[in-house]
């Protein structure tokens, strides 16, 4: 008898570990009914594909809040991570489909973050200059304040944004360091300089040096994007141009350190 009981239960934990990918498919398409049948038909909450991902992320990445309230409802975790730390409110503040927004306020959100930013000019790159001797050359280029306008461009991304991270002056629970490293050099043939910015960032848990994130923004072939100058003046039109344009890109990519590596 005990032998039947035991192959009974575990064919039915059997049949109940089947419905897992149903549930993540009907998660991912918004099928909220089908989602909600398959729960009370055994299929777990917690289920997950190869990457660790639940119904609920899928759901909240998809932009289908019904079927995210009905997961929470049915005692998802929204705390839960798949292998690359990514939780459902990372996955769905990240996303660009639509129902973003009501997705986000259905979930918990993590507690906001503070992040001082710390910034310093490398004038490594500034190799030559067809209007100017090399020590004028660096003088010049330092009194434009490149990292000044790069600080300007994250602070307005950060305002625009709609994430759990704060950029604060002091006493933050993170630090993002910024080596801002103007390039510029001459080319003679054309009579004008080529200018470009290049930022090296690293981000860390203060207390902890390991990196969160470590990458440069703006160097290679497709980041450098070196622009011509035929005079002086035109430097600092072009540092503001790459600044707005880098900026939100590199407050995002700490956001994402930050969503992924939480405490």
């Amino acid at each position: 008898m005990k032998g039947i009981v035991f192959l009974l239960l575990s064919s039915l934990a059997a049949s109940a570990a089947d419905l897992g990918p149903d549930l993540l498919i009907a998660a991912r398409k918004g099928q909220t009914v089908q989602a909600e049948k398959l729960v009370e038909q055994g299929a777990s909450v917690e289920s997950h594909d190869k990457s660790g991902r639940t119904p609920l992320m899928m759901a909240a990445q998809h932009g289908h809040v019904d079927t995210v309230r009905a997961l929470l409802a049915k005692g998802a975790r929204p705390e839960s991570r798949d292998k690359e730390g990514w939780t459902a409110y990372g996955l769905a503040l990240l996303s660009s489909g639509g129902g973003r927004e009501e997705v986000l306020k259905a979930l918990p959100a993590p507690p906001t973050v503070r992040m001082m930013l710390l910034t310093v000019l490398v004038p490594d790159n500034l190799y030559s200059s067809c209007f100017m001797p090399p020590p004028q050359l660096v003088s010049s280029v330092k009194s434009l304040e490149s990292e000044g306008r790069v600080l300007t461009a994250l602070r307005d991304a950060a305002a625009a944004a709609k994430a759990p991270v704060e950029l604060v002056a002091a006493e933050g629970e993170a630090s993002l360091t910024l080596r801002v490293r103007p390039r510029a050099v001459c080319v003679q043939q054309q009579s004008g300089d080529k200018v470009s910015l290049e930022v090296d960032a690293r981000l860390t848990w203060n207390g902890d040096n390991t990196a969160l994130m470590e990458k440069t923004f703006g160097a290679g072939i497709k980041g450098l994007r070196e622009q011509l100058v035929m005079n002086t003046a035109q430097y600092a039109p072009v540092f503001d141009d790459w600044a707005r344009k880098r900026g939100t890109e590199i407050y995002w990519a700490a956001v994402e350190a930050l969503l992924r590596h939480s405490r």
